[in-house]
């Protein structure tokens, strides 16, 4: 052990960007010279790529949704279960909510967005589909849903990006004739921004579930079983719902607003390009929370890959600062796209080149399998797996 007073790292947020930084930045401090501190009001992990296999019942909680205590027990990383409620950088201070407090050296935000719900209604009326309380959530009305009497019955999926164009075609697998979804978008497309061949075949894969999709549709509020909505006739409309998901709009959270950090239109925390904020050097943020231009000039995209990548420059720098070194400038790369459709059928778009159906559903699963952020936590989903 170094005999030298321990810098400490206070890393808030458990999610890609933060977890990952927490892993790679134990794995780089050989000589442990950091005390490396994780601080999450959930007490367990949530690999999100592979959230929408718990709706099908294709992958488990535990696969998913590790602990952190499980996740970190062979490492030097303190795991805190608290929440943060404000930040006092002048004396480098961290405020839980439970009134106690903790002091940092060095600090990373990486607590992500909060679903954010627009219209009126929404959010006492549709599901959010974020966290392992809302796969829960979902779980439950679901079974509900499958015992009550009559023939079919609305499941109305608002947004068609990613998310919802996955939770669309896993809810009709799972729902089956029970169900008729409708997947609801402003835009002229879904996916928009991913490849063309992507956008081709999820359209099919919805239109062969017998999926309704309605775009260059506005909604305008939400009532405990009704959407009222706009369509691109200017014509006003109702659905009546039985379940609604709602996939459409981020915010930050709060407390971070309140913090007077250098913000971009959307409340996205600016930093450098080596992940630190403007304001102070010895914070640093990352994920969905970040606004960040790389040192190729190009917009981050708040994706787990970008996140992943990010972690390792992250977490390089905060050795750099803590050792008067000089830091790495992030640099992100485009690995490609995956997605699901349905139960084994998933799409895969890397170098211009689309993968659909079956092979492409097993490559994706493994490929995220081997991303679990421990060695240990992966081989027990591959011994699982292969058990299967």
């Amino acid at each position: 052990m170094n005999s030298k007073k321990r810098h400490r790292v206070c890393i808030i947020g458990g999610g890609f960007g933060g977890l990952y930084t927490a892993i790679e930045l134990n794995k780089l401090d050989k000589k442990r010279s950091l005390e490396i501190i994780l601080i999450d009001q959930n007490s367990h992990f949530l690999f999100t790529p592979l959230l929408y296999e718990a709706i099908t019942e294709e992958i488990t909680h535990w696969e998913i949704a590790p602990s952190f205590d499980l996740l970190l027990r062979k490492t030097a990383i303190t795991f805190i279960n608290k929440k943060v409620i404000n930040i006092d950088f002048d004396n480098q201070q961290i405020f839980y909510e439970d009134q106690d407090s903790i002091n940092y050296d060095y600090l990373v935000l990486a607590v992500g967005q909060k679903s954010y719900f627009a219209v009126e209604g929404a959010k006492e009326y549709a599901h959010s589909f974020k966290t392992l309380k809302d796969v829960f959530r979902l779980e439950h009305t679901m079974e509900k849903l499958a015992n009550i009497p009559q023939n079919k019955f609305n499941v109305t999926v608002v947004g068609a990006g990613a998310n919802g164009v996955e939770i669309a075609g896993k809810i009709t697998d799972k729902l089956k004739d029970k169900a008729q979804v409708i997947l609801i978008d402003r835009g002229i497309e879904i996916l928009k921004n991913f490849p063309r061949g992507m956008q081709q075949y999820a359209t099919k894969s919805l239109i062969k579930r017998n999926i309704q999709i309605y775009l260059e549709t506005t909604i305008n509020k939400v009532e405990e079983h009704k959407i009222h909505f706009t369509d691109h006739l200017n014509q006003d409309y109702e659905i009546d719902f039985n379940l609604t998901l709602w996939t459409v709009g981020n915010m930050t959270p709060k407390w971070i607003n309140q913090l007077n950090l250098s913000q971009d239109e959307q409340g996205k925390i600016l930093t450098k390009p080596t992940f630190q904020l403007w304001n102070f050097e010895n914070v640093f943020a990352i994920g969905d929370l970040v606004s960040l231009i790389d040192k190729q000039g190009k917009k981050v995209p708040a994706k787990a890959q970008a996140a992943f990548q990010g972690s390792h420059i992250l977490a390089h720098n905060i050795m750099a600062l803590s050792q008067h070194k000089k830091l790495k400038l992030f640099s992100y790369r485009h690995l490609g796209d995956m997605m699901t459709v349905g139960i084994n059928n998933d799409i895969i778009s890397v170098a211009g080149i689309t993968m659909t159906g079956f092979i492409a559903s097993i490559i994706r699963k493994w490929a995220y399998i081997f991303r679990m952020p421990t060695f240990n936590h992966c081989l027990e989903v591959v011994k699982h797996r292969l058990k299967g």
